[in-house]
């Protein structure tokens, strides 16, 4: 077995086992009513770290999209998790995040861009017009709208290239993950319009990470898959010639 195949096999072991028991205290702790905000954020800095490190395995453009977008992530995250404020700037991070994902998803499976960015454009201004239309056009609002555009987009891209490589499977369910997170955070959002009980508020905010955490990974994972192009094959006929 070639080194560089061990190094990817420890490599997932050790991301797998970290993100693992970072998943397992999360959950149990605020099943016990615990804090875990901390824990919350270093669990998605230690996914950055292992695309880092994917990297330096690979060096490829996906690998190099891949951590652009994770440290995207990791900026929001320090908006939406840690600091809980500023959320026009922590969803705009999130966009630009789902954006590079975008291009990664294309890229790795090699298929054109423009095709998919067109359809993303034209529902994003149908989304901005309906904002204006509702009267609900607001800074918040606006990037939420082309957020949820660029994250079904890349759902879908991802459902698409499984045709092409079976990895994107690990995508298309991280992204799936990725997209009912967010729905438990606008239930979470609203949720005062029910007069929802304490403990299930606390659900919905636990539900949220639930979802969350394994959409990163999952993410992350997915670029594991790829193979480099091998150059081909040195022909009798080409030997002669040389």
């Amino acid at each position: 077995m070639k080194s560089g195949k061990v190094l990817r096999i420890l490599w997932l072991a050790a991301f797998l086992l970290t993100e693992g028991c970072l998943y397992a205290v999360i959950l149990i702790g605020e099943a016990c009513g615990a804090d875990e905000t901390a824990l919350r954020f270093i669990s998605v800095a230690v996914a950055c770290f292992f695309s880092a490190e994917l990297l330096f395995f690979k060096r490829g453009l996906e690998e190099f999209l891949l951590l652009a977008a994770m440290l995207f992530t990791v900026a929001a995250d320090v908006f939406l998790v840690l600091l809980d404020s500023h959320y026009e700037l922590a969803v705009g991070l999130f966009l630009a995040a789902q954006c590079l994902h975008g291009v990664r998803i294309l890229t790795g499976a090699k298929r054109r861009l423009w095709p998919s960015f067109l359809v993303r454009l034209l529902l994003s201004i149908q989304a901005v017009i309906g904002l204006v239309a509702g009267g609900a056009l607001f800074w918040l609002t606006a990037l939420g709208a082309l957020y949820a555009v660029e994250i079904l987009g890349n759902l879908v891209d991802s459902c698409i290239s499984i045709a092409r490589d079976r990895r994107f499977i690990l995508s298309a369910v991280g992204f799936l993950l990725f997209i009912l997170c967010d729905v438990t955070v606008a239930a979470n959002g609203i949720a005062w319009l029910w007069e929802l009980p304490e403990n299930w508020l606390h659900f919905l905010s636990s539900l949220t990470w639930a979802f969350y955490l394994p959409s990163q990974v999952l993410i992350v994972v997915s670029a594991l898959g790829r193979t480099e192009q091998k150059a081909p094959p040195v022909t009798d006929g080409a030997e002669k010639e040389n």
